[in-house]
């Protein structure tokens, strides 16, 4: 294999990424990290309160829990998240905060849905 081959064969492997998985706090169905919401406890140093974390990216330690209505009611009932998280106690807003971000993900699915669709009925690809 030349030299050339061999460095493009690198540069292949490096643009595929796999994506990260994780598990609902209640249902335990592993999915992409993408798809599930994020709520986090922050660092003590910064006050150690818990929020939901739309970016995915917020310091502190994060729980996981699927875009379901049902999925958050439960983790909110039974105390999912403090046990996750070892935080007590939750915000009154967290339920009604993640269910906003359920639509808005659930929105997004729709759009994307439509999109690709149209891609394909138009003959291009989109990635």
């Amino acid at each position: 294999m030349s030299i050339h081959g061999l460095v493009n064969e690198m540069a292949t492997a490096q643009k595929t990424r796999r994506t990260p998985l994780r598990s609902c706090v209640v249902c335990r169905q592993p999915s992409d990290k993408k798809t599930l919401l994020r709520v986090v406890r922050a660092p003590e140093k910064d006050g150690g309160g818990v929020s939901a974390d739309p970016s995915g990216k917020a310091n502190g330690r994060g729980a996981y829990v699927c875009a379901s209505a049902e999925c958050i009611d439960k983790a909110v009932k039974q105390k999912r998240f403090e046990r996750a998280l070892s935080a007590s106690p939750l915000p009154s807003t967290l339920a009604e905060e993640l269910k906003a971000l359920s639509a808005k993900v659930t929105e997004l699915e729709v759009l994307t849905e439509k999109v690709m669709a149209a891609a394909t009925s138009t003959g291009a690809t989109a990635t």
